[in-house]
């Protein structure tokens, strides 16, 4: 076991000084983005959850594995013990999703909460799996990041009412280490992607994505048409602040610019092509996995 010792001291005991406020910032602001996401949604809701969607429900349902079961399963089944609507069925879906985000960002029952914010929303996903995008696979991967991180632990009700104090280091340690080696590895296989093929080399991958139908971009795509060498720039910066990922943030003195530079790619990606919430999702992942457990304020998180 020395061996196992040796790493174990290099990469967990080692690691200096994590703030804890990082945990908690991941369920707050994770929570209230997802709430709010969800909420944005609402005024169409039935329109890709209801009854008579623009695809219906049983055709969706047709469409796809039974891994996770859909609104239109559950109600399937429902409906051989007593006579519910569909329409009742899928409501209850969203209060149940909405209430568990909201008891999420106020740290109650934290561990139950993720979990039933987790199952309602692969459900409600699943019921409309051909419309949903990356914020929604990014927000699935969040709230299991939420029942198996000890996110209740600090500023929540679940700490207040427990009394505990958690000063101890490592029992969050090991979970950014092993947050921040997941998004190493994410970003570093998006990089090499794209670092693959001719098209984000040259510029015509960010011709596309700014000439791609958007409404809810900020921006006239034709305003980049006179200029190939940006997109030619952007496409190789890209490529680059993608794949050395892993690097940038394990030097020291390159972690924060790094950062900084992911974060401008972020709300460039939201600004011009209309991807906000996804672009939102991605800086807090970044934020919460690679500034704020650096912070130096401990006295403030011991309860």
């Amino acid at each position: 076991m020395p061996l196992v010792n040796r790493i174990l001291d290099s990469f967990v005991y080692k690691i200096g000084f994590i703030n804890p406020v990082w945990l908690s910032s991941f369920r707050i602001y994770g929570s209230l983005i997802f709430l709010f996401h969800f909420l944005s949604i609402l005024p169409d809701f039935y329109t890709f959850w209801g009854q008579n969607a623009i695809v219906n429900p049983d055709i969706l349902d047709a469409n796809i594995d039974n891994i996770v079961p859909t609104v239109y399963d559950i109600h399937q089944l429902i409906i051989k013990y007593m006579a519910l609507g569909f329409q009742t069925v899928v409501s209850s879906f969203a209060i149940i999703y909405m209430i568990s985000l909201i008891s999420m960002t106020l740290g109650f029952m934290s561990k139950i909460s993720a979990a039933i914010a987790l199952l309602t929303h692969l459900v409600l996903m699943q019921s409309i799996n051909i419309f949903i995008y990356g914020v929604d696979f990014m927000t699935t991967i969040c709230l299991f990041y939420f029942l198996i991180f000890p996110v209740g632990k600090y500023h929540s009700l679940d700490n207040y009412f427990s009394k505990i104090s958690n000063p101890d280091n490592f029992d969050h340690g090991i979970f950014l280490r092993l947050f921040q080696i997941h998004w190493c590895l994410a970003y570093f296989f998006s990089g090499l992607s794209k670092a693959l093929g001719p098209t984000w080399w040259n510029g015509e991958a960010i011709w596309k994505a700014l000439n791609s139908y958007n409404q809810a971009s900020l921006f006239n795509p034709e305003l980049w048409t006179p200029y190939p060498l940006m997109m030619t720039f952007i496409g190789i910066s890209t490529v680059l602040l993608e794949l050395l990922f892993p690097i940038g943030v394990s030097v020291k003195i390159l972690r924060k610019p790094w950062i900084v530079c992911i974060i401008m790619m972020h709300i460039a990606i939201g600004a011009s092509l209309g991807l906000y919430f996804f672009s939102i999702v991605m800086i807090l992942i970044n934020l919460v996995g690679f500034w704020f457990p650096y912070f130096k304020s401990p006295t403030i998180f011991s309860r």
